[in-house]
């Protein structure tokens, strides 16, 4: 009987990065009342290994995407399986309601860090902004010995700074603007690809 990782291997060609399967190995992925390690991000809720090797995009994809979570809204988080082995294989965005993907990320982990970083400009409760510093801290220690160093002194800086003034009837605000976004994701995410869109499915 093959294991869930020799299912997904078989159907799509690809490994799942070490880092994913290490923090598998912890059951951050796993989803139940029980489990006090499950990680919990603002846009992703994680799919299990069975439904990553059974998953069903709806549409007939033109490439080979490896799916791993979804967004509140129904999109998949996927890899793009890089072409040569020895290079990470980006993160990319598939809306379920339009055919253009985005690229998202260089690698897992950049994908994780820039989570954070999306949900400390506009994730942050109005009215609760300390739970919003408490998650920032709380992956900052869970991400310590996966992440550079660097990207969390980016997120214990962000954590202290005063909570930008909301949009008048908004019960979402930050921590740094969109402009801080901007600049931190250029800085430590850059690469070729990066927020590139393309084609992901053939509309009919």
């Amino acid at each position: 009987m093959p294991s869930p990782y020799e299912k997904i291997e078989e159907r799509y060609n690809f490994r799942l990065p070490t880092v994913y399967q290490t923090m598998q190995s912890r059951r951050w992925f796993e989803f139940n009342q029980n489990n006090p390690h499950y990680l919990w991000l603002n846009e992703a809720e994680w799919l299990s290994l069975k439904k990553i090797a059974e998953y069903d995009f709806g549409f007939p994809s033109l490439h080979n995407f490896v799916p791993f979570a979804i967004t509140g809204a129904g999109d998949t988080w996927c890899w793009l399986p890089s072409p040569d082995e020895n290079h990470p294989s980006p993160i990319v965005l598939c809306p379920h309601d339009w055919h253009m993907a985005t690229v998202y990320a260089p690698h897992f982990e950049g994908f994780l860090y820039r989570q954070i970083i999306d949900f400390a400009t506009d994730g942050i409760e109005v009215e609760d902004d300390e739970e919003g510093r408490q998650w920032i801290h709380n992956w900052q220690f869970v991400f310590h010995d996966f992440l550079p160093s660097e990207w969390i002194d980016t997120l214990q800086d962000i954590a202290t700074r005063p909570l930008i003034k909301p949009e008048p009837d908004s019960h979402y605000t930050g921590l740094i603007t969109e402009a801080e976004n901007h600049e931190i994701v250029q800085r430590d995410l850059a690469f070729a690809r990066l927020n590139e869109e393309f084609v992901w499915w053939q509309e009919s």
